[in-house]
């Protein structure tokens, strides 16, 4: 008994890659059959349409979570640059300036159009 096991564990740790793929892809045929036959048997109701809004909610989280995982390197070397230290740094220097910045624009505008009607 214990040589079988011994074996199997063996052979699970040099698969294990394929072993996974191969089991979540038997899982997500089998998963998108069910979906599409609770579809095709009863679309419109409750349920059809909460098992829709679900089934979207994952599909959206998994690409989430792929796209993050392959741009993960390429934020946290932009984060480590020397202008992301500045603005971590000084933020509140930064936010201050942006505000400022920001209502300068809106009230400029503002008063070019009150400026703008006086004329009229």
């Amino acid at each position: 008994m214990t040589g079988c096991r011994s074996a199997t564990l063996a052979f699970y740790s040099r698969h294990k890659f394929y072993i996974k793929v191969g089991l979540l892809a038997v899982l997500i045929v089998l998963y998108a059959a069910y979906f599409g036959y609770a579809l095709y048997y009863e679309f419109g109701s409750e349920s059809s349409v909460r098992l829709l809004w679900i089934t979207c909610l994952v599909v959206a989280v998994l690409q989430v979570r792929m796209i993050m995982r392959c741009l993960r390197p390429k934020l946290q070397l932009m984060s480590s640059s020397r202008y992301a230290n500045f603005i971590r740094h000084h933020h509140k220097h930064v936010n201050w300036s942006v505000i400022h910045f920001t209502r300068y624009i809106k009230y400029r505008n503002y008063s070019n159009y009150a400026s703008q009607l006086a004329v009229l």
